[in-house]
């Protein structure tokens, strides 16, 4: 886990209370800490207003997104508390949700919301375990039994579907199996 250096000062007793190992330093302007392909921007309830305000955040989001084409990493901002202070905070509240639901559909980044501090240290272990733990795809995908080749056959008759498809199997498998068969004989002549 990397902490950018602007930003270890508001986690770091809790990272070493917690005995996370980290290293600090300095991550683009858009990230506030890195797990190998993940970059994170946390923000604060109060932060996410201001970024909002100040059109910081679109910017970050746009640098994020230029980040995931060029580099291929990953984006994810987490949004830490859930108060609102000052005036008019049913405003606030508003813009703040509009502005997630932008993160999420207009820029295609996942939003995490914790509690706390703490909770969005329990997040960033989750998610650094992730990474750091080597995946593969099921590019084979399992073989169908033979039941289960006639059940997707049958499914694909219009206005069939499974529970038809396992009836119709269980009083006609034979006739179905005989025409398949001819089907099959037809096509090799």
């Amino acid at each position: 886990m990397i902490i950018d250096s602007k930003e270890i000062a508001a986690l770091k007793d809790l990272l070493d209370f917690q005995k996370v190992v980290y290293e600090v330093k300095p991550l683009p302007n858009c990230a506030d800490i890195q797990l190998g392909k993940i970059l994170v921007q946390r923000k604060t309830m109060q932060d996410l207003f201001g970024a909002i305000m100040d059109k910081r955040l679109w910017r970050q989001a746009s640098e994020l997104n230029d980040l995931r084409k060029q580099d291929g990493i990953v984006p994810v901002f987490v949004i830490e508390g859930t108060k609102l202070f000052g005036y008019n905070p049913a405003k606030k509240r508003k813009q703040t949700s509009s502005a997630i639901k932008a993160l999420k559909f207009s820029f295609g980044i996942p939003v995490h919301t914790t509690k706390n501090k703490e909770d969005t240290i329990e997040l960033l272990k989750s998610l650094d375990n992730k990474e750091s733990k080597p995946f593969t795809l099921n590019a084979k995908p399992r073989m169908k039994s033979e039941d289960e080749q006639l059940q997707y056959l049958v499914e694909g008759v219009a206005g069939i579907g499974p529970v038809t498809a396992k009836k119709i199997l269980a009083n006609h498998r034979s006739e179905i199996l005989i025409f398949l068969n001819n089907m099959l004989s037809y096509k090799a002549e």
